[in-house]
């Protein structure tokens, strides 16, 4: 969960077949049997990787935001 506008959390949505492999574990009877939880595991780490960057770009583009929002305000008359 991110917190989105007013402190509410947001969801961040991540359309990923990663997904459909952990809900696949988690309705099997015997995970254990097989590959299943290496499968799932492996789907855990890309899943959470592809979190990661997403987090990663909307940082970026927040401080990004930020940097042109001070800039703006340094060049205003008001606060020179």
């Amino acid at each position: 969960m991110v917190n989105g506008q007013g402190g509410q959390p947001r969801t961040i949505y991540v359309d990923a077949e990663e997904k459909e492999a952990l809900a696949q574990v988690k309705s099997d009877t015997t995970p254990y049997r097989g590959n299943s939880m290496k499968d799932a595991k492996a789907a855990m780490d890309a899943l959470e990787n592809k979190v990661r960057l997403e987090l990663q770009g909307e940082r970026d583009a927040t401080l990004e935001l930020i940097e042109e929002k001070i800039t703006d305000l340094r060049v205003r008359s008001e606060f020179q």
